[in-house]
C-alpha cells in the first residue's frame, strides 16, 4: 500500500492525533504514573491483563501494542526463567512483552557538527518522517524508547519545530522531533576500565541459564540474564542462517552504537519487521550474530532472538564500553580484534 504523504497543514491536523497515541485507552493508568510505580509500553501485538499473576488466571481485559501502562509494583511469583508479574490497572500483566519507558522531553541543540552524535529516544516511541521531492512529508518508521540514532543535522520539522536529521545503516535519511531524542554525551560512552589487559577480559554466556557474565581477572564485574537464539526446529536451506546462537569461543570484533536490523523497507506500518536503532551492538561472529540492546521484549531468561544476544539496553551499554575494541563516541562503528565471548550450552 502506497504510503500518504502529508501537508504542513494535514501534518499539523493529525499531529495532536499522534500525540493522543501515546495514550492508552484507559487514560488511569497515566494519571496514575504520576504517584510513582513504573510506565511500561505494550511490545507484543497483544498482552492479557489477568486476574491473579499467573498465565491460566482469569482474562479481565487486554492491551494491544504501544499501548501504555502503569506498573504499581512488581510481583515475584518465583515460577520460570522469568518470573516476574506487574501489578496494573484492574489485575496483573506478565512482564515478558512490556518494555518500561517514561516522558523525557529534550532541548534540541542549535547546529550539528562532524560526523554528528548518536541519541536515544527518550518517550514511549515517536512517528518519524521522511522528506520527499515536492517538499511533502512522509511518515516512516516509529523509533521506540532506548533505541539509538546517528543525528547528522537539525531542521525545520513538519510542525515548524526542530527536528534531527537521522542517517541509518543503509545511509537513508528520515526526520524525528528533537525534543523527543536524548543527545548522549561523551562521558556517559567513554571506555570502562581500560587499564585492564584484553587478556583479563572475557564473557561467558550459558544457554541452557540464559544468563551471561562479564569477568576481569576471574572476577565477576557483570552478571545478568539474556535472551538468545531460538532453538532449530527444521532443517536450514541454503544461504539460511540458524536461528540458535552458536557456541564456542569468538572475539568481539566489530562494534555500532546504533544499527539497523530485521526489515530494511522504510515503512510506516507498525509490526512490519524493521528494528531501526538496535542499541549498543558487538559482533562476535563473522554471520552477523552479536551482544545488544533491546526494546523489543523484555522477556529476558527465554530464548527470543534470531541468533544474537538480546540483553537489557543498560547491559548492552556497559559492555559496549568494557569490552575492546573501544570506541571513541564519535564512531559510527569500530573493528579490531576485541574481547572474547565464549558461549556453552
Amino acid at each position: 500500500m502506497k504510503n500518504k504523504v502529508f501537508s504542513r497543514r494535514e501534518f499539523l491536523k493529525l499531529s495532536a492525533v499522534w500525540t493522543l497515541g501515546f495514550l492508552p485507552r484507559r487514560v488511569e493508568r497515566i494519571i496514575f504514573a504520576e504517584s510513582g510505580g513504573q510506565l511500561f509500553r505494550v511490545t507484543a501485538p497483544r498482552v492479557h491483563i489477568r486476574k491473579q499473576p499467573q498465565g491460566k488466571s482469569e482474562v479481565v481485559y487486554f492491551s494491544q501494542r504501544d499501548d501504555l501502562l502503569h506498573g504499581y509494583y512488581p510481583v515475584d511469583t518465583g515460577r520460570g526463567k522469568n518470573p516476574i508479574w506487574f501489578r496494573t490497572w484492574g489485575g496483573y500483566v506478565y512482564s515478558g512483552f512490556i518494555q518500561p519507558v517514561g516522558f523525557n522531553f529534550n532541548e534540541p541543540v542549535d547546529s550539528v557538527t562532524g560526523d554528528g552524535f548518536v541519541a536515544e529516544v527518550s518517550i514511549p516511541f515517536t512517528r518519524s518522517m521522511r522528506l520527499i521531492s515536492g517538499g511533502g512529508w512522509q511518515p516512516n518508521y516509529r523509533l521506540y524508547f532506548g533505541s539509538t540514532h546517528w543525528v547528522k543535522g537539525v531542521r525545520k520539522g513538519p510542525d515548524e519545530s526542530p527536528w534531527y536529521e537521522i542517517v541509518d545503516l543503509f545511509r537513508r535519511i528520515y526526520y524525528a522531533k528533537a525534543t523527543h531524542l536524548r543527545p548522549i554525551p561523551y562521558e556517559e560512552l567513554t571506555p570502562l576500565h581500560p587499564d585492564i589487559p584484553r587478556n583479563k577480559k572475557w564473557i561467558e554466556i550459558s544457554i541452557r541459564q540464559q544468563e551471561l557474565f562479564a569477568y576481569e581477572d576471574d572476577r565477576v564485574v557483570l552478571a545478568t540474564k539474556i535472551s538468545s537464539g531460538v532453538p532449530l526446529t527444521r532443517p536450514l536451506e541454503e544461504g539460511e542462517l540458524s536461528p540458535e546462537t552458536p557456541l564456542g569461543d569468538h572475539f568481539i570484533t566489530v562494534k555500532s552504537a546504533s544499527r539497523h536490523m530485521g526489515d530494511r523497507q522504510l515503512t510506516d506500518r507498525i509490526g512490519s519487521g524493521a528494528l531501526p536503532g538496535v542499541p549498543w551492538v558487538c559482533f562476535f561472529h563473522k554471520d552477523g550474530y552479536g551482544l545488544h540492546g533491546t526494546y523489543w521484549h523484555n522477556n529476558f531468561g527465554h530464548r527470543m532472538s534470531s541468533g544474537c544476544v538480546n540483553l537489557r539496553n543498560a547491559d548492552a551499554l556497559w559492555l559496549y564500553r568494557w569490552a575492546e575494541p573501544y570506541s571513541k563516541p564519535t564512531d559510527w562503528e569500530i573493528t579490531g580484534w576485541g574481547t572474547r565471548v565464549t558461549i556453552r550450552e
